[in-house]
Parts: structure tokens; sequence; C-alpha cells
């Protein structure tokens, strides 16, 4: 099996000094990513502008306030955002037609009155003349070394408008060039994801959601891994530790000490804020996926929320289009969602406790896991893992596979002397 191909853009932004290497499995999922990125920089760089112009503490302090209140309020309401927001792709969008700017030659062309007026060429001075006729043949000679000046400089320009044009028009070849590819791939990719290639759903899934309307203060990251036979999409969340959540509510100006102090939420009131943002997220991404990409490819989606140094799941769930309703999203909340959706973690979330994934992008598991899976109810109480549908059909289709398995094995052994074969 060939490796996939992976496409590569670093991005910078200088006022941050942040750099990023983004990577996609097509051009434009690294495009979209990219600028996805680039703009949620520019955002977080004209807050900084603004944080940068408060000269009083106090008034900084104020300013903090407000921005953290955002963020926690950002936090608690992504689920809304986003079932509000059209998620339906647009191929045509996709397309790379932006035209590059005619060319424009800014330099200015001489002229022989400014070459003359710099050379100081006197003007024609009849009468002047006529009694000094030296002065006439100073002027012929100061208007002939004009004239060869200005021939040069002529020159000179037309050579450098020339050169301009020139990689100008190199400039436009490697740029039509380039766009003329791209969307060649653009193409490409949605001729493959019709054709259900993985490397191309996949992508596609990616570019859904890279496109969630999720708050800057906190660093999401998705991969997505395509099962064909099974039309299963396996989205694994690289989500927020604690640690890297924003959980300051205020700051207050110490007027004795001319400092700030930031107030943390406490720990009462951040374990059920942590939860409802990861779960969140994930109920955004399975929605995303279903609205942005048809039935034909994808029926059912897997996700696993990872974090930690050691990317260990900590919940996990998977569910089918039939199943999926976004109103019920919109009614209930997030951890009545996500038991919905037979969803498996353990409470507190903040314990970051693993948990055995539903599906796995390698190997998915089509059964629940096996005894010892905690399922968290909204209330707080664990339950055993609950049966579902077509359990038991496929482990007696497992049972009935290994045993016509070994009895194929017992038949094809080759019999030694003096045995008996039936």
């Amino acid at each position: 099996m060939l490796a996939q191909k992976v496409y590569k853009r670093t991005i910078t932004n200088k006022h941050l000094g942040v750099q990023r290497t983004i990577t996609g499995g097509s051009p434009l999922e690294t495009r979209i990513k990219a600028e996805s990125q680039l703009a949620k920089w520019a955002r977080q760089e004209k807050l900084h502008k603004e944080r940068e112009r408060f000269d009083s503490l106090k008034e900084l302090a104020e300013f903090d306030t407000r921005q953290a209140e955002h963020a926690v309020k950002a936090c608690y309401s992504i689920l809304k955002i986003n079932l509000c927001s059209d998620g339906k792709l647009d191929w045509a969008s996709f397309y790379h037609d932006r035209l590059l700017p005619p060319f424009v030659f800014k330099e200015h062309p001489p002229r022989y009155e400014q070459v003359a007026r710099e050379m100081r060429v006197p003007r024609k001075g009849f009468f002047s003349e006529l009694i000094f006729p030296s002065a006439r043949k100073k002027r012929l000679a100061l208007e002939e070394a004009a004239r060869v000046a200005f021939e040069e400089q002529m020159r000179n320009y037309n050579a450098n408008k020339e050169s301009a044009q020139t990689s100008y028009e190199a400039q436009r070849a490697a740029f039509m060039n380039e766009q003329s590819e791209f969307n060649r791939s653009v193409d490409q990719l949605q001729l493959d994801v019709e054709k259900g290639q993985p490397y191309a759903v996949a992508s596609l899934a990616r570019i859904a959601l890279a496109g969630l309307e999720l708050p800057d203060e906190i660093k999401v990251d998705f991969d997505a891994h395509y099962h064909g036979t099974e039309k299963l999409i396996v989205i694994s969340g690289i989500l927020p530790a604690p640690l890297e959540m924003p959980r300051i509510v205020r700051y207050e100006y110490q007027e004795e000490e001319n400092g700030i102090l930031p107030v943390e939420m406490g720990q009462d009131s951040f374990e059920p804020y942590y939860e409802s943002t990861l779960l969140q997220i994930a109920l955004s991404a399975v929605q995303r996926i279903f609205t942005s990409i048809p039935d034909r490819q994808i029926h059912i989606v897997g996700f696993n929320g990872l974090t930690g140094a050691g990317k260990s799941c900590i919940f996990t769930c998977k569910t089918s289009r039939d199943l999926f309703n976004p109103a019920d999203l919109a009614r209930h909340a997030p951890g009545m969602s996500f038991q919905a959706m037979q969803g498996v973690m353990v409470r507190p979330l903040t314990g970051l406790t693993p948990v055995e994934p539903l599906a796995w992008p390698a190997n998915p598991t089509f059964l629940r896991p096996a005894s010892g899976t905690i399922i968290t109810e909204p209330d707080g109480r664990c339950q055993a893992a609950a049966y579902q549908s077509g359990e038991i059909k496929n482990a007696a289709n497992a049972l009935l596979v290994g045993l016509l398995d070994q009895l194929e094995q017992d038949l094809s052994k080759r019999p030694g002397d003096g045995d008996v074969v039936h």
C-alpha cells in the first residue's frame, strides 16, 4: 500500500512571534487549515495591539477581565454557535480564482525638459545670441549634451520596463500554473471523494472540521480516518488539557501593590465547565461531519477525545446518521446528548482517566468494549456497558467463523501412516 502524500505549508505571525507548519492530505486541506490559523492569529494580534495601548493598570485589568469573560462564555456557547452556522461545503468556493493584478510599471519616464533644467540649459534668446554669438554656441552645446543624456535615460527606462515586464510575465505564468494545478487538485479530490477513496473522504472531513467556530483561546486539532466498507469516519480530536483551558474569571487591580491579580474559577465550577467544553466540541464535530458529507460516503461517525502528553483517549462515542438528531443537541445538555450517542467517559474528565475507544483509526471496534468499561450518565452514576443492537449477531458470526476455520485446519492435515481417514 502506497504511503499517503502529505502537503505542508509553514505560516508565521511576526507580531505574535509564532510559526507553525500546517500539514494536510490534500492541497485544499492544507490551504483551508492555514487560512483558518492565520485568521485566528490575526484576531489575537488585534487584541495584543489593543492591550498594548493601555497605560493604566486598572484599565488593563478591566480589559483583561472582559476578554476572560468572553473566553469562558465562548466555551459554553460552542455547540449553539456551530448548530446555527451552515456547515455545508461548497466545492465552487474552493477554487483558486483570484486574478493577478495587471502589469503596472511604476517608474516615471524621463522628460527632456527636466533633463535640460537639471543641466541648466539656457532658453533661446534672439537678441542676446545676436549680440553675443558665443551664447548661442554655448546653448547649442548644452542642448546637445542634454539630448544625449535624455536619450541615455530613455534607453535605461525602456530596458528597466522591458525587464520588469519580462519578470511580471514569468510571475504571471507561474501564478497561472500554480492556480491551474491547485484547481485540478480540487477537481481530483472531489472525484476521489465520490469514488470513496479513504484519503479523500478523510481529507474532506478535516476540511469540514477546520470550519468549526471555536474560541481562539483554546487549541484544538482534528485528525480523521475513513473505513469505506463500513462508511465509518473516525475523528480524533486533540483537545486541551485542564491546564490549557481558559479558567480565569476576572483580573483584579491591586492598588497597594500596583499589580494585577488573576482570579481563577474554583475546581467545583471548573470540572463541569471543562466537561461541557470538550463534549460540545465533540458534538459539534459529529454534527459538522453529518452536515458536510453525504450519506453515500459516511453513515457512521466515531469520535475519540484525546488529550495530555500521551494523547490518551478520555472519552469516546460512536453514532450513525439514522440515530443522530441535531435538534436534540439544541434541546439537551451536552452530557445528555453524549449519553444518547452511547458515549463513554469517566467523570470527572479533569481526572483524564483513559477509556477504550469505540472505534480506532487502524482497527475500529464495532462492539462495545469488554467488561470494566464505564459509561457515565448525566447524573454521575455509572453502569455497565449496555447492550447494542447487533452484538449477539456479530458475536455469533465471529464464533461460527472461528469454528469453520478450525474445521478447515483439521481437514487439511495430512494423515500419517496407519491413520484412518473418515
